[in-house]
Formats: C-alpha cells, structure tokens, sequence
C-alpha cells in the first residue's frame, strides 16, 4: 500500500508539470516485461568518484517516449521509519515534465534542486541522475528504488518499480588512501682525500714547494666543492709558514722547504671538512734534496 500511495503522489506531480509546461561500479537487474506499455526499467548502474559524486544511470527496454518519467527514491539513513515515507531525498526527470530534486525538512519534502544535481537522457534508453554526496547527508551508503511513470491527460496510467519489492543498497567506495611517503635518510657525504701532487716533483731545500690533493665525494665521486681544509706542513715538529686554499675539490698549500731540511724529511698534516661536519685527514712526507 505504502509503494500504491507513493506512486499515486509522484503520478499527481508529473501531472502537474505536464499541464503547466575510478570509480567503482554496482549494477541491479530488474525483470524485462513488467512494465507494461510504459517504461521498463531493466538495469540499473550506481557509481560514485572521488570527488563524492554519485551517478544513478537507468536503462529501459525501450527508449523512453515523451510522456513517461524516471524517479529516484533515496533511504539515506536505511531508516523505514523516518523521512517521506521511509525516504529522505527524492529526484524525478523526463522529458516533457524535466527534472526536480526533493529534500526531507522534517515535516514534508521539498524541491531543493542542489547545485550538483542533474537528471536527463544519455541515450535513447538510458536515464542519468546525478548529484554529490553532500546533497544527501554525506552518506557512506544508502538504499533506494527506481519508478518509472507514464502519464496522459487522464493521469498516471501505469508504472514499473524497481526492485519489484523493496529497496536495493549501494554502499559508496573511496579511493585507497595514497601508499605513506618514504623519506630517504640523507645521503652521507664524506671527503676523500687522493695523492698529493707536487710542484716541483721532488722537494728541495730551500725552494717553494706547492702541494696538490684533490678531494672527492665520497657517495659518487666528484670533485667536493663545499668544504674547508686546514693544512699545516712541518719539519722537526715546528710548523712551517704557508699559504692553502681549497677551490673546486682542490686543497692546495705552498711553503718555502727549509734549508735545514736538506736529506731530511717535510710532513704534512690535511684536513678537509665538508659542510655538514663529516672529515677525512691524510698525511703526507717528503724526502727532501
């Protein structure tokens, strides 16, 4: 009796407007031959997308003529006993009476036609309603019915509910939330300190020497550029006056050899620190002629 009333209230609607003028998909199947002469509803598709849109797409038997009409009724809390008779929300189109969107207030249904909403043809066969989820309460499911009507001057002739009894459900998928990011740790850059390189080849008392290291990344081998060195030369323990400089992975130091230094030995302390604090040392000798 509930589903008699309730078609009688959409056929007196249809009539009126008559007389004045990704993702995931769920699909229903209702009988093929009960709807009469009318519209046969014979398949249902529901889909939703991330962006809380949900599309009902209906496919008749035939293609749906200008008297007839689709209507969507929706339990969004799957509460019989509350809204319009069980529904909360309800959406009709067709193409002579053109579509509404109808909300629960709490005592009566009324069209509130929400931004998001809209009803009409995709195909010859096939009826699309579409709004978001926020229009019906920002459920994660809901159950509903579809009704088709046809009408003429004498008012509704017949209809076809589906399903033949009851409401189908359809739950609303998310997307899987995104996989967490992995942050690699640092990379850990030390310095690498080569051979030295002397100019002239061989150390000789009381002469410039200049010495060159050059000074990669440890983590690929490139010239190190961002780093400090400290170099300190010495004969006999006592440090010798010298200049250093450290550009483009090069550390470089020159001094006089003293010329005490003659068939003795030169040695030289290198530090180099990169940056963020990581170091390497080498220490080098020299016979000196």
């Amino acid at each position: 009796m509930k589903n008699v009333l309730r078609f009688l209230l959409l056929g007196a609607l249809l009539a009126l407007a008559l007389a004045t003028g990704a993702w995931a998909d769920q699909s229903y199947t209702d009988a093929n031959g009960d709807g009469g002469p009318g519209t046969d509803v014979t398949n249902v598709t529901v889909r939703n997308d991330d962006a809380g849109r949900i599309t009902i797409q209906v496919g008749s038997a035939s293609p749906i003529v200008a008297n007839h009409a689709i209507a969507v009724f929706i339990d969004a809390d799957r509460n019989q006993t509350t809204g319009d008779m069980g529904d909360e929300y309800w959406m009709y189109g067709g193409p002579l009476v053109g579509s509404a969107f109808f909300s629960w207030d709490g005592s009566r249904s009324v069209r509130t036609n929400p931004a998001s909403f809209s009803a009409g043809a995709v195909a010859a066969n096939v009826s699309e309603f579409a709004f978001n989820k926020a229009d019906i309460g920002n459920v994660t499911g809901f159950n509903f019915v579809v009704v088709s009507i046809s009408i003429d001057s004498g008012g509704v002739n017949f209809w076809d509910a589906a399903p033949d009894r009851g409401y189908w459900s359809y739950d609303l998928t998310t997307a899987a939330p995104p996989p967490p990011t992995v942050t690699p740790p640092p990379t850990v850059v030390k310095p690498v300190i080569g051979r030295p390189i002397t100019v002239p080849k061989k150390a000789v008392a009381g002469k410039r020497l200049t010495v060159t290291f050059m000074v990669r990344r440890s983590d690929n081998g490139a010239p190190l550029t961002e780093a400090t060195m400290v170099c300190n030369p010495t004969f006999k323990g006592k440090q010798l006056a010298h200049t250093e400089s450290f550009v483009r992975g090069k550390a470089k130091v020159r001094f006089v050899v003293p010329k005490a230094a003659k068939g003795k030995v030169v040695k030289l302390l290198l530090k180099v620190t990169t940056d963020e604090g990581r170091a390497a040392k080498r220490v080098a000798t020299f016979k000196v002629r």
